[in-house]
């Protein structure tokens, strides 16, 4: 199923929604059948709508070739603009366009205008073609500096897109042609400078054209252009939803939310938008450079994994070295400590020495004293077995009496 009707059905839950289809051609994404109060809207009439595509410039510059007899009816034919044309309808709550705005010739005042028809909290559903697989692919990519001159100036400031789309549009609009990016070189803009030059005096005259892509954008240049025209206050929209274009399609998707309050306070919107360029994928062109913006982007992982486990490596490391340092620090504290037991146990060693020489000397000392100690035994015991002792013995009483009185 296209992805048109895919993304505009998850945005309308309510099948009673009030719902106004712009340009629905032959492919509207609503049907009447299934939302009961859907409606389309054209600048021109149904029978208009099926003569201008029965042949024009833009068919003949883009070789997109449409069977009329499909062309939905037209309900409302926009007279002016949208705000005069609905000023008495009751407002919507969607506006859906698809592979509608790029062909309006001021966008600036589109956006501005079809507000004038949304409830307030209405939602705009955007469908857009990516210039980078579409015939637009060799033309230069359009800017709110575009935009914002076609506003000041008027149609006329669209002179060069018109040049641009009628010189280097290419008769190729195959999404898989541009994304394979087969033989590119074959289908480079082949169109006639005279035929864009004349289109362009012509518009110079006052003319206008009857069916041109003014404004070629890729998906991230439109966020961007969203976000100049938002700081710029010109913008009463706040961006809900954004999906880029993914691969072999060549359309993206965007849903605004009507808040006239916006431009009172730009920069909360601002960080909105700054948020989903942000994510939004970078630019590419084709599939083999998606498929070597996917390997970068695995060998950055991988990287990161790497860089990951070094780090944990470096602080497993660091780790491991604050604990030798620590065991150092122990060991150091282990050596002093014996050091300190060994001056002890030297000195201890000295002590017991001392003591061993003092303990001999007295040894020593003792076994002269125990001689003299024998030898004075020896001379008692002599004297007291003499003769003279025992004549002497009455005297030695008499003495000992004596002592005593």
């Amino acid at each position: 199923m296209d992805g048109r009707y895919i993304y505009a059905a998850s945005k309308v839950k309510n099948r009673n929604s009030r719902i106004l289809e712009i340009g629905p051609l032959n492919r509207p994404i609503f049907t009447k059948c299934q939302y009961a109060n859907c409606f389309y809207c054209d600048i021109r009439s149904t029978e208009a709508v099926k003569a201008l595509y029965t042949g024009n410039a833009y068919l003949d510059a883009t070789g997109i070739s449409i069977n009329i007899n499909t062309i939905v009816d037209i309900d409302f034919v926009l007279n002016g603009n949208y705000s005069e044309t609905f000023a008495n309808i009751e407002k919507f709550d969607y506006v859906v366009v698809s592979h509608v705005i790029e062909h309006v010739d001021d966008i600036l005042y589109f956006f501005n205008d079809i507000a004038s028809v949304l409830k307030p909290g209405g939602s705009l559903i955007i469908v857009y073609p990516d210039k980078r697989y579409c015939f637009d692919h060799y033309r230069q990519e359009a800017s709110f500096r575009d935009a914002f001159e076609v506003s000041q100036k008027g149609y006329k400031a669209n002179g060069r897109m018109v040049f641009d789309f009628l010189f280097n549009a290419i008769q190729e609009n195959s999404e898989p042609f541009f994304w394979q990016a087969y033989q590119m070189e074959n289908h480079m803009p082949v169109n006639s400078f005279e035929a864009a030059k004349a289109a362009y005096n012509r518009i110079m005259d006052g003319s206008h054209e009857d069916d041109v892509h003014y404004w070629p954008f890729s998906d991230i240049g439109f966020l961007k252009f969203l976000y100049d025209c938002t700081r710029a206050g010109l913008l009463k929209f706040t961006c809900t939803d954004f999906v880029p274009t993914a691969e072999n399609t060549q359309q993206f998707f965007v849903t605004l939310r009507y808040d006239e309050t916006v431009p009172e306070n730009i920069e909360k919107e601002l960080v909105n938008l700054r948020s989903m360029v942000a994510k939004a994928p970078i630019e590419y062109r084709n599939s083999g450079q998606l498929r070597i913006e996917e390997q970068n982007n695995l060998f950055l992982q991988e990287r990161e994994a790497l860089q990951s486990q070094a780090m944990a490596a470096i602080n497993q490391s660091e780790k491991l070295l604050r604990q030798v340092d620590e065991l150092q620090t122990m060991i150091e504290s282990k050596n002093q400590q014996y050091i300190e037991l060994q001056s002890r146990l030297l000195t201890v060693e000295e002590y017991s020495h001392q003591l061993e020489l003092d303990l001999s000397m007295q040894r020593e000392r003792a076994e002269t004293n125990a001689k003299i100690v024998d030898e004075l035994k020896a001379q008692i015991a002599m004297i007291l077995t003499s003769s003279s002792w025992k004549i002497t013995a009455p005297a030695r009483r008499l003495v000992d009496i004596i002592r005593k009185r």
